[in-house]
């Protein structure tokens, strides 16, 4: 296909969006559909020129949108961060608070303090059973006969 270039292949190069190629083709008259479409490479020259300043614009339109992005989604890394630094903070603050009060509290002779379940009585610990170690069977270890094979 030489002498024509797709409309696609245009638009990288000027960095621009085929779109912008197509409705510029449409204004001058022709009648090109996708970017796949040829476009002769006689109108490469007018269509560089009437898209210099487009392009330059669209560019700079894009790195600006890309920047925020960039920037949005590292201010939400940076508020999850701060968000998941809070819940630690809250639960280390409640867990200290819990054991202030555990140790404000008096315990009783003979009784244990059980969240939750009031008058419960602990369980006795029982030491575990003593485990013999397992005795190895016996292996009976006999010559073989020689074995010949013909």
């Amino acid at each position: 296909m030489a002498g024509k270039t797709r409309v696609h292949e245009l638009a990288k190069e000027l960095g621009v969006a085929p779109k912008l190629i197509i409705d510029h083709l449409h204004g001058m008259g022709f009648k090109e559909q996708s970017s796949a479409s040829a476009i002769e490479d006689a109108l490469l020259p007018g269509l560089r020129e009437a898209l210099g300043d487009q392009a330059a614009e669209y560019s700079r339109k894009e790195t600006e949108r890309i920047e925020s992005e960039r920037v949005a989604a590292q201010r939400a890394k940076i508020d999850a961060a701060k968000a998941a630094a809070a819940k630690a903070a809250r639960t280390r603050a409640k867990k200290a608070a819990e054991a202030a009060e555990a140790a404000k509290a008096p315990v009783a002779k003979g009784k244990t303090s059980l969240k939750g379940k009031a008058g419960a009585k602990a369980a006795p610990v029982v030491p575990p059973a003593k485990i013999k170690a397992p005795v190895p069977a016996k292996v009976d270890i006999r010559p073989v006969a020689a074995v010949t094979f013909r």
